[in-house]
């Protein structure tokens, strides 16, 4: 492919990640084949060479300067006006789309006001764009620098990176809040939708976390004939993610709270903290103009946190003040004696308010502890506590309704289809949005029944011409799978399957060796149509 567009391929390592290098080039040759940019590789005193490619090394005057600086120093050294940015554990899986690189590249070069257009998939605060597969990012979004896979304008990158002293985990959380402040912080897209369709990697699958290998990497390598000594880093246990250096540089609690009354109105969505507490004491308060019967507060976005001596107080229209039961408080954490841990994605806590009465105001006060001990981090891990009554059930189900009505909320929808067979092997694809998905399953030998689910995290969504097909590849015989979700937890109609809920199907798969699923997700059903389907 002949190289049209002033740009490099910019990789981000340094001298104590030497052994992903080999393994990262491995595949960046395989399935990249046509790559038509310059390599440029950043570390601190290493020079590296990879037969078949033409890697330009580049080091900063000073070895022991921070990821930052060294990144700065780098970008400056770089004559070209658009970077592909990936770092060196950003492993390949699949060719790479190159015409879509191309394409890219080309609306970089068209409109200087574009920072970048991100190859990661980051929910929320996201816009339909004139770009295909992209959605424009909105000014105040959250995680706008994430330091993912992305192509860039270096006029952009280098501003971000400017006078700055941090580490990668440190940037990321700083320089991106520091974007949402921006009077002119560029335009931020990110693509919306398979993540495989352009530079296909996975960083919560293969690669490195906190210095540990993530297990997926071992048969990536392996499918690819890549020997690798794992034993020298080892590999990362989720549970103890908390622990690492990386989140303890990023970690804030960055809280906000969801009444429900303003979910129903349409006035609000969230209500953020103006504290961004490390560990230690906290005190929060949030101002609201009328909530009613129930809230969620979410503490952090980062798990892996215990906080002693929580107390909250609601303030009420009356003037009336109300502390919290601890024993009604539930949601995604354990109460381990004195301490409410969390440790699961998605950390929350729900709290019933006195019936019927209106709140203005919401105190939460505690005693944070960062990174939680790791007894606590065990018993913990992807443990929640349910509702303590029926009562609470009903509210947390009238909650989760209102939020897919809220349009905030439905920037966040996206399918993330999973199958099991034999209730012992699953397969989970990767979280996508809205078009057409084709996903093809060979069926283990001897298995019974498989059981498919189109999301495990979101709802509010609906899958046109949804089929099953069953398949047996010796006879050419096959059969679909006829209504296949039970008419209570869904609406068909006409030729759309409406999930308001989350739930899965079952099915027998006896005879047969593939599956095929097929459809067209359609995102972010409208708040009325959504009423009238739970009337």
């Amino acid at each position: 492919m002949k190289k049209s567009r002033d740009c490099v391929l910019f990789i981000g390592s340094c001298d104590a990640y030497i052994d992903v290098l080999k393994p990262f080039f491995i595949l960046l040759k395989k399935y990249w084949p046509d790559l038509a940019y310059d390599i440029v590789l950043s570390t601190e005193t290493i020079d590296y060479q990879f037969s078949g490619l033409n890697i330009k090394n580049i080091h900063p005057n000073n070895p022991n300067c921070t990821w930052t600086e060294r990144i700065y120093d780098a970008l400056n050294k770089i004559k070209s006006k658009q970077i592909i940015f990936m770092l060196d554990d950003f492993f390949l899986y699949k060719k790479v789309n190159s015409a879509e690189v191309e394409r890219i590249i080309g609306w970089l070069s068209n409109d200087s006001s574009i920072a970048t257009f991100t190859l990661w998939n980051i929910i929320g605060n996201n816009k339909a764009s004139k770009y295909q597969n992209f959605d424009r990012r909105e000014k105040k979004a959250h995680y706008k620098l994430a330091m993912t896979a992305g192509i860039w304008n270096k006029k952009w990158l280098l501003k971000y990176f400017k006078n700055r002293q941090e580490s990668a985990w440190e940037f990321e959380k700083n320089a991106g809040e520091q974007s949402r402040h921006m009077i002119n912080p560029g335009k931020f897209y990110v693509i919306n939708n398979s993540l495989d369709n352009i530079l296909p990697y996975n960083l919560s699958r293969y690669g490195l976390f906190a210095g540990a290998w993530l297990k997926d990497t071992k048969k990536l390598f392996e499918d690819n004939h890549i020997q690798h000594n794992f034993k020298k880093r080892g590999w990362y246990d989720e549970k103890y993610s908390s622990t690492s250096q990386s989140k303890i540089d990023a970690f804030s609690l960055n809280s906000y709270i969801t009444p429900y009354y303003y979910l129903k109105n349409h006035k609000a969505f969230r209500i953020y903290s103006p504290e961004q507490t490390k560990s230690g004491p906290f005190k929060q308060s949030y101002k609201i103009k009328s909530g009613k019967n129930f809230f969620e507060w979410s503490p952090s976005d980062i798990y892996g946190y215990s906080i002693a001596n929580l107390e909250i107080i609601v303030t009420y229209k009356n003037g009336a003040q109300q502390k919290v039961k601890n024993n009604l408080l539930f949601g995604n954490f354990k109460k381990i004696k004195e301490y409410y841990v969390f440790n699961t994605s998605e950390p929350n806590v729900f709290v019933t308010t006195e019936k019927d009465q209106l709140y203005k105001r919401i105190e939460i006060v505690g005693n944070i502890v960062f990174p939680a001990p790791k007894n606590q981090l065990k018993e913990s891990f992807n443990k929640t506590t349910p509702p303590p009554n029926k009562y609470c059930e009903q509210l947390l189900s009238k909650f989760w309704f209102e939020s897919l009505s809220n349009e905030e909320y439905r920037s966040f929808v996206k399918i993330q289809p999973e199958i099991i067979f034999d209730e012992k092997k699953r397969i989970q694809e990767e979280p996508r949005s809205e078009g057409k998905f084709a996903y093809q399953y060979d069926i283990p030998p001897n298995t019974k029944t498989a059981i498919w689910s189109p999301s495990q995290t979101t709802v509010g969504f609906s899958i046109k011409n949804l089929r099953i097909k069953l398949f047996n590849s010796k006879t050419g015989s096959h059969t679909y799978v006829h209504n296949p979700f039970p008419t209570s937890f869904f609406q068909l109609i006409k030729s759309y399957t409406i999930f308001p809920t989350i739930e899965q199907t079952k099915f027998n798969v006896t005879g047969y060796d593939k599956i095929i699923i097929t459809g067209k997700m359609k995102r972010a059903i409208k708040p009325n149509f959504l009423r009238k389907i739970n009337q």
